[in-house]
């Protein structure tokens, strides 16, 4: 919820909204953007326009992610066949099996 919308929604109904994030593996909340006790105002909205913190029993692993490039893909994740960027079209989708094997794929639409 961008704090913006929590603010008016404050100033103009009382209404206090909170950013939160979770998943159905989390049933459903992991994370709340509740401010810590003893933050300044500024503080607060800031820390409001975040995830937050993880809630009481819940754990994470906080794990490097996907830079978008290919090299990454392949060497890190063992996935380049399934990379999704161009010029390495198309992947093992099959939505994309029309793409010709033989032909460079630079982003242009392809002829069928």
């Amino acid at each position: 919820v961008p704090v913006s919308l929590q603010q008016a929604l404050q100033e103009r109904h009382g209404i206090v909204a909170r950013q939160a994030w979770g998943m159905t593996e989390t049933s459903p909340v992991a994370s709340l953007g509740l401010p810590p006790l003893g933050c300044s105002e500024e503080e607060q909205w800031r820390y409001r326009g975040t995830q937050g913190r993880l809630l009481c029993g819940v754990s994470a692993r906080i794990a490097e992610g996907c830079d978008k490039r290919f090299a990454t893909c392949r060497d890190r994740f063992a996935n380049g066949v399934n990379f999704r960027g161009f010029p390495h079209m198309p992947g093992t989708d099959a939505a994309l099996k029309v793409a010709k094997s033989d032909e460079a794929h630079d982003g242009r639409p392809l002829e069928v």
